[in-house]
């Protein structure tokens, strides 16, 4: 793997982390202050934090220079798909296998991570 590649990995965990740290608070805000339901509140996390995701990653991740109207199309189109399979996984481990939210959520970020960075790598910002 090239400099770039390992560059690039670097810097989208970086950007992952910060993105998901607002995502968890989100989430634990809603759950333990308004006692909402996990998964709909991982959601609500999720397509926050997106916002804050696509400007760090076009600008430092990818330093793409693609113009926002077709970055920003293709990022929503990567960002729906993350977040249904976010919800999917949520869904399956907090409502189906009774798992403990916060241990739910950190597995379904390791998933949602791997599909973020490739779609993103090789569609959104290329």
């Amino acid at each position: 793997m090239t400099s770039t590649w390992w560059r690039q990995i670097r810097s989208f965990l970086v950007v992952g982390g910060l993105a998901t740290g607002f995502q968890y608070g989100v989430m634990i805000t809603l759950v333990t202050l308004l006692q909402a339901d996990a998964v709909l509140s991982s959601t609500i996390g999720y397509m926050a934090s997106s916002i804050l995701n696509y400007y760090l990653n076009k600008k430092y991740t990818f330093a793409s220079t693609r113009p926002h109207t077709v970055a920003f199309t293709s990022f929503v189109v990567v960002a729906l798909a993350g977040m249904a399979l976010n919800a999917l996984v949520m869904w399956i481990l907090v409502d189906a296998l009774h798992m403990h939210y916060l241990i739910a959520q950190l597995i379904s970020t390791a998933c949602v991570l791997v599909w973020n960075f490739l779609a993103n790598r090789y569609w959104t910002f290329r």
